[in-house]
């Protein structure tokens, strides 16, 4: 589900703006569960992790969905969403 949320719209901004921004790392669900034991935070559920990359700044962030009607989705955004391409 974090797919079409999130990773989807993002690719489609890196492509907007070539050369400004990037998704540089996304890893899919069962991939952020291996990445999470890895670094003993397993007691986390999250959906998805990324690396985005604007201006010479990395953004590293986890994803979670929470379940609920198709459509219905919020982004929280910590500190604010200065600094993001097409936001």
């Amino acid at each position: 589900m974090a797919d079409a949320l999130l990773f989807l719209p993002l690719v489609e901004v890196s492509r907007r703006y070539p050369g400004r921004c990037e998704l540089f790392q996304w890893l899919a669900t069962m991939e952020t569960s291996a990445w999470l034991r890895q670094h003993d935070l397993a007691h986390l559920r999250a959906d998805g992790y990324g690396v985005w990359l604007e201006d010479g700044r990395c953004l590293r962030f986890l994803v979670h969905v929470d379940p609920g009607p198709v459509g219905d989705a919020a982004v929280n955004v910590r500190g604010g969403r200065r600094g993001l391409v097409g936001c």
